[in-house]
């Protein structure tokens, strides 16, 4: 009996020890460093994937905190191996190319423990591969849809990345979709008129963008300031008589109302340039 108590005493002790240099308290607690530290205390041939479901904390890291544990990695001399090749692919998304981290994670999707973390990645890697006009994007996009069917902002990259490769006739029924369910909001306005824009049908996509800018328009402010800055982008493109005054006013207005606004200011300024170069001849 006296042996038991003890037994259990000290597994009571045991249960209440600090972590002491284990990475994923270390990483829980913000010490990155140390960390990494920790990370390089497991053999050589340690993967991402052998860390199982605390392999999302790495996930979860920021630009700065994921060079701190390789950091502390490298001071332990662990400069090379599978987790430190892990980590380096994760700088690359951060920094805003995730394709070579896809392939490592896009199995994950299917785990509840990763999915939100590997989600951002995953999206943005997806619409990276539909810029180059690659079908595996809209695999990927369609995949992640699948897992959140009929969100709208799942909906909206899945129309955006048949944009991008081309396929109008999907994109413009996904939006459409879009606003039956949710309204005609000022950002699916602004896909929907990049559609038409592609096309070079561009009465229509100046008419939703117009649309999308009114000041009744559903949606954020910035979505709004967003459809008038592109139909002003449009009309300094189409560039028909009028269409450089009506540009000036759409983005002076948007000037005026967004201080943090870039793109405005640089397109105001080119108008100017344009005017002014027109003066010259």
């Amino acid at each position: 009996m006296v042996s038991f108590l003890a037994d259990w005493i000290l597994l009571g002790s045991a249960l209440w020890l600090p972590q002491g240099e284990d990475w994923t308290s270390r990483l829980v607690n913000g010490e990155f460093e140390r960390s990494g530290q920790a990370l390089a205390s497991l053999p050589a041939g340690t993967s991402f994937e052998d860390l199982g479901g605390d392999g999302v904390g790495l996930l979860r890291l920021d630009l700065p905190s994921t060079r701190l544990v390789l950091r502390g990695m490298a001071s332990k001399g662990r400069e090379r191996g599978p987790i430190v090749s892990f980590l380096n692919d994760l700088i690359l998304a951060h920094r805003g190319n995730p394709l070579p981290l896809i392939p490592r994670i896009d199995g994950l999707l299917e785990n509840t423990t990763y999915r939100t973390a590997v989600l951002p990645f995953l999206g943005r890697g997806a619409l990276q591969l539909c810029r180059s006009g690659k079908q595996e994007g809209i695999d990927l996009l369609r995949k992640i849809l699948s897992f959140y069917e009929g969100a709208d902002w799942a909906l909206s990259n899945l129309a955006n990345g048949y944009r991008f490769v081309g396929q109008y006739g999907k994109a413009e029924q996904v939006f459409e979709r879009l606003m039956k369910k949710y309204g005609r909001q000022a950002w699916f306005l602004n896909g929907l008129a990049l559609v038409h824009q592609a096309r070079f049908e561009y009465g229509l996509a100046l008419s939703l963008y117009q649309e999308g800018g009114a000041e009744r328009s559903l949606g954020a402010q910035a979505d709004r300031f967003t459809c008038r800055t592109n139909a002003a982008i449009l009309l300094i493109r189409r560039r028909m008589k009028g269409d450089l005054d009506r540009a000036e006013q759409l983005l002076e207005l948007v000037v005026s109302k967004d201080p943090a606004a870039i793109r405005a200011p640089y397109y105001l300024r080119r108008i100017w340039r344009l005017r002014r170069t027109s003066l010259e001849r």
